[in-house]
């Protein structure tokens, strides 16, 4: 057995070697950034890159945290940038954003719609679209990845003609 901070380095500094090094390298020292306590409430998400007139790199960085932890954080943004740029050894990181998150979840709070069974007709449509495919796994996952399709159209259509709430 290995103790997961040995290894989390090793694992992440591979994933992030080449197109998202810097997000590797700010979850991997986000302790010394943010501190013990905020690190255990927030975690770094992602980061965006900006363009610019004078073709500077400048990045934002998103911070998923609960809107508590958010209004904390918010005082210590520019003591936060002062550290990630000095971890980063650079300043390219020129702005932090808020994502919200639930206060008993780690990942960004994204609300979902409902989705509506497919009725008779989609499943014979979709079922007299799949007949000529042999392989009967294949048929099922298709079968299943257009009743998703069918499905989000539909609740998509269905929420585009629900009418405000005041």
């Amino acid at each position: 057995m290995r103790l997961l901070s040995k290894t989390v380095p090793k694992v992440t500094g591979q994933v992030f070697q080449k197109k998202y090094i810097m997000l590797g390298r700010i979850i991997t020292q986000w302790e010394d950034i943010v501190g013990k306590e905020l690190a255990m409430k927030t975690q770094p998400v992602k980061l965006k890159f900006r363009k610019t007139p004078d073709k500077s790199k400048q990045f934002t960085l998103e911070i998923a945290t609960s809107p508590a932890e958010a209004t904390i954080l918010q005082y210590r943004v520019d003591l936060i940038l002062q550290k990630l740029n000095m971890v980063m050894g650079e300043s390219m990181i020129t702005a932090v954003r808020f994502v919200p998150v639930s206060s008993n979840s780690s990942r960004p709070v994204v609300t979902k719609r409902r989705k509506q069974p497919l009725d008779a007709q989609e499943q014979k449509y979709l079922s007299k679209t799949l007949e000529n495919v042999e392989d009967p796994d294949i048929q099922e996952k298709l079968k299943s990845m257009g009743a998703f399709f069918l499905q989000d159209r539909k609740s998509k259509k269905q929420h585009q003609n629900e009418p405000e709430e005041s």
